[in-house]
This record gives structure tokens, sequence and C-alpha cells, in this order.
């Protein structure tokens, strides 16, 4: 599901690298890393997966601190992927 996020995004235009240090899936920017910094830390979860509230409230402060913002993606009844954030 990650990997179909990815390309998803990066068709998009954007720019994915490990989101690991801050606790997501992805880090995503909308040019190059090295020239700009990252807008979203991003989560990919299933469609209709159960998320723990504080596991999400952590990765949003986490985001936050960092100056980013923290997205969900998921897959789309329609294909690709909706966002909430």
């Amino acid at each position: 599901l990650q990997v179909a996020a990815y390309r998803h995004l990066h068709r998009m235009g954007f720019v994915l690298t490990s989101g690991m240090k801050f606790g997501a899936d992805f880090l995503v920017y909308r040019g190059d890393p090295s020239l700009c910094h990252a807008e979203f830390c991003l989560s990919v979860v299933e469609a209709g997966e159960a998320l723990d509230p504080l596991l999400v409230v952590a990765a949003a402060r986490t985001a936050h601190a960092a100056r980013k913002h923290y997205a969900l993606a998921f897959p789309a009844p329609g294909g690709g992927f909706d966002f909430l954030s």
C-alpha cells in the first residue's frame, strides 16, 4: 500500500523520502529536498483500518513541532488515494 501511495504522489509531482524520523511513512516535498523543507508527514492507512487516537495525536504533535502538516492517506473507492489532514 505504501508503494502505491508513493507512486500516486510522485505522479502528482511530489518528492517523497522516509518519514521514520517523524513517526510517519513519508515526508512529502513540493520540490527538491535539498532545496526546500517537507510540507507534510504522511502516514498511509488501509481504508476502514481502526486508528489509535493516541498515536494519531502523537504523530500530529511531532509534525507540528517540526513545522509540518500531518496527513493520512487511504485508498479511494474509485482508485488512487484520498487524504485527510
